[in-house]
């Protein structure tokens, strides 16, 4: 989802997109996401406003560019990318109450009709390796 990121970021904090460039950007970069890998799954992670903003304080990203003051724009931008997106299978998963532990979980759950035949039996062939160990 770099693409994204870089629709939402490049506007706020590195002064080029303004003109909704970037956004028209992702979407091509989802053009070719979409002729060579059809089957990607985009990901909407999000938590609310004042969880993000704890967390912020809490584990201080070294280089993070986020200001706590644009945290709800960021937000909205990033659901209006995702909104726009050309990606056709999307999930969304909502960290505000969740630990690491229960949003992987909850990943494992809504990933599944995502997954083709291959994936399917490449997970199987694994779930049985691992058990004969």
């Amino acid at each position: 989802g770099f693409h994204i990121e870089d629709a939402v970021s490049a506007p706020l904090y590195y002064g080029y997109g303004e003109d909704g460039s970037r956004s028209a950007h992702a979407r091509s970069v989802e053009g070719t996401i979409m002729e060579r890998a059809r089957d990607t799954v985009l990901v909407l992670v999000k938590a609310s406003p004042q969880v993000i903003a704890e967390r912020m304080r809490q584990n201080p990203h070294p280089r993070g560019v986020l200001q706590e003051k644009d945290i709800e724009h960021v937000l909205k931008r990033f659901e209006e990318e995702y909104a726009a997106s050309n990606i056709r299978y999307r999930l969304t998963l909502d960290t505000t109450a969740a630990t690491e532990q229960e949003t992987l979980a909850q990943f494992v759950k809504d990933i599944g009709p995502h997954l083709s035949e291959r994936d399917r039996t490449r997970l199987l062939a694994h779930r049985a390796l691992q058990g004969m160990e």
